[in-house]
Formats: C-alpha cells, sequence, structure tokens
C-alpha cells in the first residue's frame, strides 16, 4: 500500500483518488477550495430549481470507464435521447439530425456534403497519421469542406469556446492523430450513445466520488519536495510525507508547483491558454420552438458574443407550469459581462416568441477550458518525462474537455502507471 496525495477535488483528481482507494492505496485528496467538484457542481435556485456550474449532462456508452464508474458508485440516472438540438447558421435555427432519415433531409448540407460524411471510411485512410492538424483541419480531412465548415463549427464552439482552427486536433481524443480507425464506422459499431445526468443533477457524481475520499479542504499546497525517499506537500497550515504525489489541477496551477522540479514541464503547462466563459441563467414562459429541447448552439459567424443556450428545465422532471430555464453561454472577452438586455435582445434574433425574463442571473467562469494549441500536446507529453518517480500531473486538460474523456484518461493512466499496492 502506498501513502498517496492528490492535489485537487475536481472530477479528475476524485476519479484517480477513488480508483487508487479501490486498489487499496491510502489517498488523501487535498483542495484549495472548500467543496468538491470543481467546474461540475449543481446548485438549486430560489424555486429549487436546478442551476449547474459545469458540464449539463454525459456521453454515456455501456462498457466505457464512465459507465463503469457510475455502476460502481450506484448512481441512478436520468436519460433524455429524445431531446432534440438546434444549430444556429444561416440565420435561423436547424434542427441536428437524429437519424439517418432526419439526416438525408436536413438542410444543413448538400447531398454532395452528406455523401462526402458517408466516405469518411474510405478517405481516413489518406490522413497522414504522423501529423498533427488544428482540429478544423482534422475533420475537413476526415468528413469533408461542408462538415467543417458548416456543421462542427457550431459544435466546437459551444464545447471549447473558441474556433476549431485555433486549437489542435489532440483537444478532441476522438480526433487524435494517433487515431487509424474510421470514427464514422467505430460510431456505428458502438450502437447508440445515451444523454444522461445523475438524477440529483451532475454535482451527485463529484459529491458521491467525494464521500468515498478522505479531503482536506481550504488548504493550498505551495511546495514540493523529495528527501529522505519522501515526496513532502507543504502549505501555510499543511505539512506531510507521501509516496507519491499527482497534481489533478489547472496547467497554470500545476506549473507553479512544478518550477523547480521540473522548469521544461512548468514551462510547457504555464503556455498553456484557458478561455472563460459568462454564463446566464433565466427563466420563462414556455416557448413552442424549444418544446422538448436541449437548446442550441450557433456558427461563430451569426453573433459576436453569443455561443449558444442550454434549455436546463428539460433536464428537469415536467414542470405542469410549463416554466423555460435557460443557461446561454456568453464569449468572455476583455469586457465586462453584457448586461441581460442584451443578451435578451439577442436571444430574440432567434426566439422571436421568448418571453421577457422572470429571473436571471450572471455569472462567470474563470479560465473554464484548456485550449490546447498546435504542438502543446506533443511537448506536454516528452516533458512529463522529466518528472521523478511517484509524481505526475492528471489535470483534465491533459485527457479532454468533458467527463467522459477526463475518467477515460485517468482509466488509461491508471493501466500505464502500474501502482502496486
Amino acid at each position: 500500500m502506498k501513502k498517496i496525495l492528490i492535489i485537487g477535488a475536481g472530477i479528475s483528481g476524485l476519479t484517480a483518488a477513488y480508483r487508487l482507494r479501490l486498489d487499496g492505496h491510502d489517498v488523501t485528496v487535498v483542495e484549495s477550495g472548500n467543496a468538491p467538484g470543481g467546474w461540475v457542481q449543481t446548485d438549486r435556485d430560489s424555486h429549487g430549481g436546478r442551476i449547474e456550474k459545469g458540464p449539463q449532462l454525459m456521453a454515456v456508452e455501456a462498457g466505457t470507464p464512465l459507465h463503469l464508474l457510475l455502476c460502481s458508485l450506484e448512481i441512478p440516472l436520468t436519460t433524455h435521447r429524445h431531446l432534440s438540438r438546434f444549430i444556429g447558421i444561416d440565420g435561423r435555427l436547424i434542427r441536428v439530425p437524429r437519424n439517418l432519415m432526419e439526416f438525408l433531409k436536413s438542410p444543413l448540407l448538400t447531398l454532395q456534403g452528406k455523401l462526402r460524411i458517408f466516405l469518411e471510411p474510405f478517405f481516413y485512410h489518406f490522413v497522414d497519421k504522423d501529423k498533427e492538424y488544428t482540429l478544423h483541419e482534422a475533420i475537413e480531412k476526415r468528413f469533408g469542406f461542408e462538415a467543417a465548415n458548416r456543421l462542427a463549427p457550431a459544435l466546437v464552439n459551444g464545447i471549447l469556446a473558441v474556433p476549431a482552427s485555433e486549437v489542435s486536433q489532440e483537444s478532441f481524443p476522438i480526433f487524435s492523430k494517433s487515431n487509424d480507425r474510421s470514427l464514422l464506422w467505430e460510431s456505428i459499431k458502438r450502437g447508440s450513445t445515451i444523454l444522461a445526468t445523475p438524477s440529483r443533477g451532475m454535482g451527485q457524481l463529484t459529491q458521491v466520488l467525494a464521500s468515498k475520499c478522505t479531503i482536506v479542504f481550504n488548504t493550498e499546497i505551495t511546495t514540493l519536495e523529495y528527501r529522505q525517499q519522501h515526496w513532502h506537500a507543504s502549505g501555510a497550515s499543511y505539512h506531510e510525507k507521501f509516496d507519491s504525489i499527482f497534481l489533478a489541477t489547472a496547467a497554470h496551477k500545476a506549473a507553479t508547483l512544478l518550477t523547480s522540479i521540473s522548469p521544461r514541464l512548468s514551462s510547457v503547462l504555464r503556455n498553456i491558454e484557458y478561455t472563460s466563459l459568462h454564463l446566464c441563467h433565466s427563466t420563462h414562459s414556455y416557448n413552442k420552438t424549444l418544446d422538448d429541447s436541449l437548446g442550441f448552439l450557433l456558427h461563430p459567424n451569426e453573433s459576436e458574443f453569443l455561443l449558444g443556450c442550454f434549455v436546463s428545465s428539460s433536464l428537469e422532471p415536467l414542470d405542469k407550469s410549463k416554466t423555460l430555464k435557460l443557461r446561454t453561454f456568453i464569449k468572455a472577452n476583455q469586457s465586462p459581462a453584457p448586461n441581460w438586455q442584451d443578451i435578451y435582445s439577442e436571444l430574440l434574433k432567434w426566439l422571436p416568441d421568448l418571453s421577457p425574463c422572470a429571473f436571471s442571473r450572471i455569472e462567470t467562469a474563470l479560465l473554464a477550458i484548456p485550449k490546447l494549441q498546435l504542438g502543446q500536446s506533443p511537448e506536454i507529453i516528452t516533458a512529463l518525462k522529466d518528472l521523478p518517480m511517484g509524481l505526475d500531473w492528471i489535470g483534465g486538460a491533459r485527457f479532454g474537455p468533458g467527463v467522459k474523456d477526463i475518467v477515460e484518461g485517468i482509466d488509461s493512466w491508471m493501466k500505464r502507471s502500474n501502482l502496486e499496492a
């Protein structure tokens, strides 16, 4: 049994701690804040409605690490397979196809564009597997010009809050340059993926994980040092020694702790940019356009600051009053967050029948999403080799943007680490 410290009680840190405890290790998690979960937390509004701070739901496939984790924790899920989604392009909302027949009839792509997507199993052979592309280039080489310029921009911008041309394909693990399989064929073989949430919200996942771990809150680790065959972690009111220490923090925080231990990795991590978002929670009366919908994402050319909106009320039990709860995503530039009236005016362009707001709350998610650029992923992989035995960085930016990506990343890391109890 090893004595292990994990710095950071976000989804990556808690998942790693839980898995390591199952393997028989003595694990302590230290968190600088006063609550677990990082960006995976669920609040309640004054009426008891759900307000998600981070991801609204998860893509769950049977047999995957995320599915096995949820089963192990015995967390009940609410599925949302029937709900529709829209993309805002050409000044209107177009429904994202949910099946083959809808795809063939959809105005999102021309017949030629649709045919090009079906030919992906042939074209992927011509992708240079040793070259790192931007995410936009990787999508175009796999699925064609129309998919990369009409379909993908809204999806990528809605998830990463930056254009696909500004980030590496490594930002989306499914498009990793090491991927030498047909993505279309793999998705067909996998079968359907369900969209699901824990029954009490996304925060239930991190709360249950936290209940299985030993966590020290409100503690900032400022120094790491190896001496007398142990790793020592110190802060203003904390000092303990461990066999291993794993940093489950954002890249810039890990960079500070690693400055003297691994200057090269510290420099690489410090250069990883993070994007911020403004989130506006609002309540409206019933809206026919968004009935039974998860919401919409906008093509980047359609708005200067609006990324899209999510129908939060679609994930809750049926509201007999048909109250519509929206979570609107706003680009966070240097300027302050737009006021509600500006946001509402922009929403009216897409939802002309949207009623005035009965409740609104605007908050900012600072440095929420890692922006992995060309060349940074191989730099990270190379620099991680500099770390001494018993020390590693397992921050979410290493594995991908979603809960599914992070849980799968931690699973792969656990298998490679070969930590013996």
